[in-house]
């Protein structure tokens, strides 16, 4: 644990007692903390995971969508001598609008709290989906509704992210705040399943039913959204100190802590942060002309690189061309796509656990490392068999590319705890809209480019994601710093903010009933002087 800034002796009671080990509260903070499972933060957590569904299958269902022959037959692509490169843009312009929708839905929760940016956000959802599902009548059409989807999905997963790091527990944040990346993996593994299952269907218009299925996630969540508290920590820096309280109790609530005490601790050093921040500068142009803001921001963009450049949205959009690429039959493109992300949703539960065991900056890095490996092996495996009949060459192709999930979801995870944590309140969702948007221009060029590139370079195009993947997670490895385990309020201290970290004198009255500190200075007659 960092340094709580603490002094070293207590009045407890009407008792001066001394405290040897600055420890013991971090201790107490901790037993405070030990086997909740407050009720209102599980429902919480399970709704802001909406969030992730919506961007998840927003994202991917577009792979069911575009393989589906009735779709090529409805915009023509089939006999389109520009197919590859308009189905390019037909996918990455999911992440052209996340890019904008991330900055105005960021805007939205300054100005007006975190559930106005999730309402907005879920609303361009909503209506996106509705285009592209219901109403597009032509390719210009279609384009445009899955802009407006990334929009709104890039936007509410932002929000959901920032809502989750805000209201978690210390200690286990990065479980907690991992639920949006494995919430993105059961958004993924549900489109996969509606395609399959669309495949089958024998209409002209089949593939708008998998678009039109991906309403529910926004919409569920615009629903509850009522009933869902604001986060405490945008409260604070609106001066509702009354309001925090009641929140932390509300969402910490638990048999184990019947005294509020983590409540009261946490509420207590939000509102001390939140006074000392209203004070600062949260402009843009703070963020590129600080050092340590700046810093955060490359970070941020360095970080998202380790799963943009594994070539993961290549793909999660286009699954079916790299089971194409071996050979296979357009079901079995799909069961494969389908087969392969199915597992990732209990591959994250695992990543979760590990991100608060191993560290953040290590799970970044070894997912780097591990998705360069087996992408190089699945490379080298389809030169070898890709126009061969070897059945047993092929079959190891598509196992390279199974366990290339696995390092993508140490990337995925990590990626999203770790780009909400290493920015302080008052420029949280600037520095998280940041990170995100780099994310979708890293994502816009890797789903632009990918059918090209297959069609022309074949597995030779590979290569690319390998170089970077590889170089992304070293780079991580050398220069990021570790979040694990330390307070929201005080990750500045890591980038040498210290002077915007406020001193917590005492965490709170009803700690043992400590009252106050005193100082450690200890007195000539043996005593402490007040």
């Amino acid at each position: 644990m960092a340094d709580t800034g603490l002094n070293e002796t207590f009045k407890v009671g009407a008792d001066v007692v001394e405290v040897e080990d600055i420890a013991v509260l971090e201790t107490i903070h901790k037993e405070a903390a030990r086997g909740r499972t407050p009720r209102w933060l599980a429902l919480l957590y399970l709704w802001s995971m909406l969030g992730g569904y919506n961007m998840g299958y927003g994202n991917s269902i577009i792979a069911s969508s575009l393989s589906q022959p009735t779709f090529s037959t409805y915009f023509g692509m089939d006999t389109n001598p520009h197919a590859a490169a308009i189905l390019g843009a037909a996918g990455c312009f999911f992440n052209v609008g996340g890019f904008f929708g991330v900055f105005f839905i960021s805007f939205c929760m300054d100005r007006w709290g975190r559930k106005i940016g999730l309402y907005t956000a879920c609303g361009c959802s909503i209506v996106g989906l509705a285009i592209t599902g219901g109403s597009a009548a032509n390719i210009g059409m279609f384009i445009f509704g899955r802009w407006l989807t990334g929009f709104g999905g890039w936007g509410s997963c932002m929000a959901a992210l920032i809502y989750e790091s805000e209201i978690s527990i210390t200690e286990t944040r990065g479980f907690l705040s991992g639920c949006t990346g494995t919430a993105n993996a059961v958004g993924y593994a549900i489109a996969a399943w509606v395609g399959v299952g669309i495949f089958y269907l024998d209409t002209p218009d089949a593939w708008r039913a998998p678009l039109l299925i991906g309403i529910i996630f926004p919409l569920t969540m615009v629903i509850l959204l009522p009933f869902v508290p604001e986060s405490p920590r945008w409260l604070a820096a609106r001066g509702e100190t009354d309001q925090v309280h009641e929140i932390c109790k509300k969402i910490h609530k638990s048999k184990a802590d019947p005294d509020h005490i983590y409540a009261n601790l946490e509420s207590r050093e939000i509102i001390m942060q939140a006074d000392l921040e209203r004070h600062l500068d949260s402009s843009w142009r703070i963020m590129f002309t600080k050092r340590s803001y700046l810093k955060r921001l490359i970070f941020a963009a360095l970080v998202t690189s380790t799963m943009n450049f594994s070539g993961i949205q290549a793909v999660t959009s286009f699954g079916p061309a790299f089971y194409k690429s071996l050979g296979y039959g357009a079901a079995d493109q799909l069961f494969f796509s389908a087969g392969w992300i199915t597992i990732s949703p209990l591959e994250s539960i695992l990543m979760m656990y590990l991100c608060d065991k191993m560290g953040r900056v290590a799970m970044v890095s070894l997912g780097g490392v591990n998705s360069a490996l087996t992408m190089s092996v699945y490379a080298a495996l389809v030169a070898t068999y890709g126009d061969s009949d070897n059945r047993a060459g092929k079959a190891a192709a598509v196992a390279m590319i199974y366990i290339f999930l696995v390092g993508y979801l140490f990337n995925e995870i990590a990626t999203y705890v770790y780009v909400s944590e290493i920015f302080p309140t008052h420029i949280r969702t600037k520095g998280v809209a940041f990170a995100i948007a780099a994310s979708c221009v890293q994502g816009s060029w890797v789903i632009g480019v990918t059918p090209t590139g297959i069609a022309n370079l074949g597995w030779k195009y590979n290569l690319i994601y390998i170089f970077l993947a590889f170089t992304a997670g070293v780079t991580c490895f050398i220069i990021l710093p570790e979040t694990k385990g330390i307070p929201l309020e005080r990750v500045a201290r890591l980038f040498g903010d210290k002077d915007e970290v406020v001193d917590v004198e005492v965490h709170q009255s009803d700690l043992h009933h400590i009252e106050k500190p005193v100082t450690s200075e200890k007195q000539s007659d043996g005593g402490t002087s007040v």
